[in-house]
C-alpha cells in the first residue's frame, strides 16, 4: 500500500499574516471663508481684512490653507503669509535651541556610556537634594549626618 503526502502550498507573503495597521482617520478641514464672520468678506467672496492666526482666527490644523486668490488685495495676503512665516520661524528656533543643547550635552559626555552614567548621576543628585530638603523639614541636621 502506497501513501502519498502532499505539501502545503507555501504562502506567497509571510507579512500578510500580520494584522493590518490602523490608519488614522483624516478629518476634513473647514473652509475658512465659510466659517469666518461675513463682515470680513467682500461682495466677490474674498477676504478684505487681515486674518488673525490662532484662537479666533485661521488655525493651521483646522482650516484649509488660504491661497492668494482668497484675498481681495495683495497686502492682506502678504501680511497673512508673513504671520505664517513668523509662526514657522518660532517653531524652528525652538527646535534649533533644543538641538544646540543636545549637541552641548554630547560634547560634554562623549560616548553613550558616559552620557548614560551622567544622566543617572544627575537623577541621583536631584533625588538626594529632595531627600535632604525633606529631612531638614523634619528637623534632622543633614550636615552632621553625612559629615559635610
Amino acid at each position: 500500500m502506497t501513501t502519498t503526502t502532499t505539501k502545503k502550498p507555501a504562502t506567497k507573503n509571510a507579512k500578510s499574516e500580520k494584522p493590518a495597521k490602523v490608519k488614522k482617520e483624516k478629518v476634513a478641514k473647514v473652509d475658512f471663508l465659510k466659517a469666518v464672520d461675513s463682515s470680513l468678506i467682500d461682495g466677490n467672496g474674498k477676504l478684505n481684512a487681515v486674518v488673525a492666526i490662532g484662537e479666533g482666527g485661521w488655525v493651521p490644523g483646522t482650516h484649509a490653507p488660504l491661497k492668494k486668490a482668497a484675498f481681495a488685495n495683495d497686502a492682506d495676503y502678504l501680511d497673512f503669509s508673513a504671520a505664517i512665516d513668523d509662526m514657522n520661524a518660532a517653531a524652528l528656533t525652538k527646535k534649533a535651541a533644543a538641538k544646540r543643547a543636545q549637541a552641548e550635552t554630547s560634547r560634554k559626555f562623549g560616548d553613550p556610556k558616559q552620557k548614560a552614567a551622567a544622566k543617572r548621576l544627575v537623577k541621583m543628585v536631584s533625588a538626594m537634594e529632595e531627600l535632604k530638603k525633606t529631612l531638614a523639614e523634619q528637623g534632622v541636621n543633614v550636615e552632621d549626618l553625612i559629615g559635610v
